[in-house]
């Protein structure tokens, strides 16, 4: 649904804002299509394209278990050590929905590899669950920003499916919101506080 708004002219040109289908948050663009309030931390992803995860698990049978149940639904993006889920989460942050990791890599322990992914403004939002078999390891992981826990050995592929989709709608939802308040804002400052938007 396209929703046009009326209220005012800017140095000449109509600003359009562009409603996504689904879940997707809003991206504002202007006459000529082009973004004029971009976001630097949600993420912007066609209705039609799988939603990506990024699987951090050293462990061949755990990483194939773990494909095996999210493949049909979910793009995943495999990495087997710490170091190298961080430089795919530094180059591929705004595509990625959501961060599944396992505690114990080979390079770099879990923790601070979570540690520093909320720790970082840029990736600060992305959701992270953290597959562990330690239940003791469960509260320093909340204290840390993680969302949920998947237990090892792993529990049904529908309750793996489940906390999975709970997690990534939630995250989104908090897009959507971020976005809507910003959109006010700007259009609150656009029409100068005080003239009512028409919308069709």
């Amino acid at each position: 649904m396209l929703r046009e708004v009326n209220c005012w002219e800017a140095q000449n040109e109509q600003y359009l804002i562009l409603s996504g289908t689904g879940r997707d948050p809003i991206v504002e663009k202007d006459a000529g299509g082009k973004r004029i309030m971009p976001g630097k931390n949600e993420r912007f992803r066609p209705s039609f394209e799988k939603r990506k995860i990024l699987l951090i698990e050293d462990e061949f049978i755990n990483q194939q278990i773990l494909q095996m149940f999210l493949q049909d639904a979910y793009e995943i993006v495999p990495a087997v050590t710490g170091a190298e889920a961080l430089e795919i989460i530094h180059t591929q942050f705004e595509t990625l929905s959501l961060i599944l990791l396992d505690l114990n890599l080979p390079d770099i322990y879990g923790l601070d590899v979570l540690r520093e992914v909320k720790s970082n403004i840029q990736y600060a939002h992305l959701p992270v669950i953290v597959m562990t078999a330690d239940s003791d390891a469960e509260v320093e992981c909340l204290s840390l920003g993680a969302i949920d826990f998947i237990p090892k050995p792993y529990p049904r592929q529908e309750v793996v499916l489940a906390r999975i989709l709970r997690t990534i709608e939630l995250s989104e939802d908090q897009d959507i919101l971020r976005w809507t308040e910003r959109v006010t804002w700007f259009l609150f400052r656009a029409c100068g506080g005080s003239k009512s938007l028409r919308r069709r």
